[in-house]
């Protein structure tokens, strides 16, 4: 056996080198082949554009999430400097005239704060 080759042929490979030496081909067989070559090719290109749209659509959610908490953010903002705002007025309002230096008097403390601030240390 060292120079033969030995080959098992099946029922079907008789028929398929039958039809191939003999030229005979199936029609149906090769407009079921093309078919299903095209259907696949349709299929996948579906597939692509569905997953490509399934894309689109998270990053527009996504974009959507940030716009909103810019605003919020905005809103928060403006809310604070506006309770600021109110609560200077508010502060005008309520101390004496002859107490009003604009903060820029030094801060007095008496013995107590100092015996407290020396009793952590």
């Amino acid at each position: 056996m060292s120079g033969s080759h030995f080959h098992v042929h099946g029922p079907h490979d008789h028929e398929l080198e039958h039809a191939a030496s003999h030229g005979k081909a199936d029609a149906v067989s090769g407009r079921i082949a093309v078919t299903t070559a095209v259907l696949a090719t349709v299929g996948a290109l579906f597939s692509y554009q569905g997953g490509a749209t399934q894309a689109d659509s998270t990053l527009f959610k996504s974009n959507a999430a940030i716009s909103k908490t810019e605003a919020a953010n905005q809103w928060n903002y403006d809310q604070a400097k506006s309770s600021k705002q109110n609560l200077a007025e508010l502060a005008v309002e309520i101390v004496p005239v002859e107490r009003r230096d604009g903060g820029r008097a030094p801060v007095s403390r008496g013995a107590g704060a100092t015996a407290r601030r020396a009793g952590r240390a």
